[in-house]
């Protein structure tokens, strides 16, 4: 008798085929045990939550090595828990040990040293000259460029009545009288560019009446759109003839222009 692999009876060998042809229903031999239980294994049926067992001959050949040799299950222990080590345990050390010096610890020292030196070894910029500055005279070279360079002046000196005035912005027109060398031209310059208003130097021998009134006009729309004020400076005003000084009282009376009058006789 042998065990049939898919139900486990016990059926006769030439009836092993017939047999699980008819679904394992006919050509039971229920005279004799089958294989199992003459060899004194007990046969256990399989529950309905269990498949029955397959036999070796329909079992591909990873089934084959995995049944020949069985993983055993590790079950998880409820006696293993994790202890934290105290803190009573941890050492530290009093003195950590010293950190070796790495290459962004010594850059900054080393720029700023070799900056230094390369500004040492530079030379200072020496500020450039166009041709008409080289071609100036020493007087003109040397001339003051602010009131305190100006010396020999007490009206625009620290304490003078003009130069509280200037830094008031509140420059009336006014004619510098003096002989030749004494600094008119320097003030008057000073003074325009102190107050940030708009100069234009004139002088009478080389301009006329039409000149003068042209500067008018763009004194009146220079005014009206910035609100920048405009000084003349007319130099020599004692060549002009009374007729033309006249051209010069409507645009001061006014207030649209400021005149810096030069002359050097009465």
């Amino acid at each position: 008798m042998v065990a049939c692999p898919i139900c486990g009876k016990a059926v006769k060998p030439r009836d092993i085929n017939a047999h699980i042809d008819s679904s394992c229903d006919s050509f039971l031999d229920t005279g004799s045990p089958p294989l199992t239980q003459q060899n004194g294994t007990p046969s256990q049926k399989p529950t309905p939550s269990q498949k029955p067992a397959v036999s070796s001959f329909f079992q591909t050949p990873a089934a084959k090595k995995a049944a020949a040799y069985p993983t055993p299950k590790v079950e998880p222990s409820s006696s293993l828990t994790f202890q934290p080590k105290s803190q009573s345990n941890i050492t530290t050390s009093p003195n950590p040990p010293t950190r070796k010096r790495s290459f962004e610890d010594i850059a900054p020292a080393v720029k700023e040293e070799i900056v230094s030196q390369v500004e040492e070894e530079q030379p200072a910029k020496k500020p450039k000259t166009n041709a008409f500055q080289k071609a100036a005279p020493l007087a003109e070279r040397m001339r003051p460029r602010s009131l305190d360079d100006v010396c020999g002046q007490e009206l625009v000196g620290p304490q003078g009545v003009l130069r509280s005035l200037i830094e008031q912005d509140r420059v009336p027109s006014m004619i510098l009288w003096g002989g030749a060398g004494t600094g008119k031209t320097t003030i008057a310059r000073c003074i325009a560019s102190m107050v940030g208003s708009r100069f234009v130097e004139i002088n009478s021998t080389s301009s006329g009446v039409a000149e003068c009134k042209k500067i008018f006009a763009e004194a009146r729309g220079e005014l009206g759109l910035t609100g920048r004020k405009t000084i003349i400076f007319c130099d020599e005003i004692h060549r002009f003839s009374k007729s033309q000084q006249d051209v010069f009282l409507g645009p001061v009376e006014s207030g649209q222009i400021t005149l810096f009058g030069v002359c050097v006789g009465g």
